[in-house]
């Protein structure tokens, strides 16, 4: 990959994303909430790592890496303009650029990473999945019938990943939750 391909590809997944698809979110909750989980899991073990503990679990983990990095200027204007015409919440506009700063990090930076795995992967699948329909409360995050307890980042620590990213594992995760009246 070259400077800037992972931030484009990125880029590119979060602007095909329908970030109002309410029917996926449903659909997808018992897969979007593991990968969620999942997601927190991964922003504990670098929280830990770079102590970037403030605001978790949304932190711009790419700014505690390399204060340095920055997001090339034309795919910052194209995703800020995307972001201001399809996502109202807040705090997926802030996901977003925090994805992207990363990807721009993975991308440019010279700074040698610890043996962690993407912390963002989850969180963009599980957006992938039913854009942002969750609503986060008193910290618990709340997919349709199924909640996550946000915790601490300490409460999230562990070696073993919560879900299996590959799609047709998290679609039969959604179709056995379906089948037995779960989700």
């Amino acid at each position: 990959m070259t400077q800037s391909d992972r931030a484009r590809a990125t880029l590119d997944r979060l602007t095909a994303i329908d970030w109002w698809d309410e029917d996926a979110a449903y659909a997808h909750a018992p897969s979007r909430s593991r990968l969620f989980r999942e997601y927190l899991r991964r922003s504990a073990l670098w929280a830990q790592a770079y102590q970037a503990d403030r605001n978790w679990p949304f932190v711009d983990l790419a700014v505690h890496v390399d204060p340095h990095v920055r997001i090339d200027a034309e795919l910052a204007a194209e995703l800020d303009a995307f972001l201001e015409a399809n996502v109202w919440h807040i705090r997926a506009k802030g996901v977003c650029r925090a994805a992207l700063r990363w990807a721009a990090l993975l991308d440019t930076s010279t700074v040698r990473l610890p043996d962690l795995p993407d912390p963002f992967e989850p969180l963009l699948l599980m957006l992938e999945r039913g854009g942002w329909c969750l609503v986060i409360e008193n910290r618990v995050a709340d997919f349709a019938t199924l909640r996550v307890p946000l915790g601490t980042w300490q409460d999230h620590l562990s070696t073993e990943p919560v879900v299996q990213l590959e799609r047709s594992a998290l679609d039969a995760l959604d179709a056995r939750a379906t089948a037995s009246g779960k989700s």
